[in-house]
């Protein structure tokens, strides 16, 4: 693992967020994912959201959001990415940038602020992401700043075996990118992304570890039983995963985070805080 538990969410920007009001317009519907469109009063750009209900529970389809470890397989073109700054568990602004494969067309870059909302009486999780105006990061020659990213997904346990997953994105790229070429984008976005994450949420035995380290930040049982796998949990695994946590901020802290240093001793995960357990 490669840092807290917000860290592995935030690439879910090219990823419901409290958009402007509107009626959503049902575009089309393939391979069991619906997607709608509507208009934002003052902008050419285009909200797009996809749905489905996929035959899978809700802890193995969020581990694939969660994963540091397989982002070039669940989102294109990203080329960096980096935490700038940790709120706190579920909250933090990262550095990502992506790579443009049109020529003559700049790479983007962005800061995002990304927050994960748990609902456990809803069975659901709520991750939206915007772009932040902090300037942790000088913007770069060749790479055009995004000015405006709202986005999120929506988690909701349907049952032990079905989960309904909506993701949401409205994004102005920046630059001189014709706005239609934008909204052309933006439409196949959502469809694809949840193509691939119903498709990685098959590779179980790659993803065995993000499972077991998302026991230890979110409990399970409302969402699936107390008899789920994933509501089964033990302090000798939660200690490992703690070690491993303030050996992350203690890297994050020779490097010059100054905010990491106390918790390279300090840090207690969620689970043995007792913290929604």
């Amino acid at each position: 693992m490669k840092t807290t538990f917000f860290f592995f969410v935030v690439l879910a920007f090219l990823g419901p967020f409290e958009l402007q009001a509107g009626e959503w317009e049902d575009i089309f519907n393939e391979d069991g994912i619906k997607v709608s469109q509507k208009s934002i009063e003052g902008s050419s750009i285009i909200s797009f959201k996809a749905e489905m209900v996929a035959e899978k529970n809700i802890h193995e389809l969020f581990t694939v959001l969660y994963d540091p470890d397989h982002k070039e397989d669940f989102l294109e073109n990203v080329i960096e990415f980096r935490t700038l700054k940790v709120l706190n568990d579920y909250e933090g602004i990262s550095y990502v940038k992506v790579a443009n494969n049109l020529p003559f067309i700049d790479d983007r870059d962005v800061i995002l602020h990304s927050k994960i909302t748990l609902k456990p009486n809803l069975k659901q999780i709520y991750v939206p992401t915007k772009n932040s105006d902090l300037k942790l990061v000088p913007k770069k020659k060749g790479t055009v700043r995004i000015p405006k990213l709202r986005s999120s997904w929506l988690f909701e346990a349907l049952s032990q075996t079905k989960t309904r997953v909506t993701y949401q994105n409205e994004v102005d790229p920046g630059g001189f990118i014709p706005k239609w070429l934008v909204n052309l984008a933006s439409k196949r976005l959502p469809f694809g992304t949840l193509q691939k994450l119903r498709k990685l949420s098959e590779k179980k035995e790659a993803l065995r570890r993000t499972s077991t380290f998302l026991k230890y930040f979110i409990d399970w049982e409302p969402y699936l039983g107390k008899n789920h796998p994933a509501s089964k949990r033990t302090k000798e695994e939660a200690l490992s995963i703690q070690a491993e946590m303030r050996g992350i901020f203690k890297q994050h802290c020779e490097a010059g985070s100054k905010e990491s240093c106390d918790a390279s001793k300090n840090y207690v995960v969620p689970f043995l805080r007792g913290e929604g357990f």
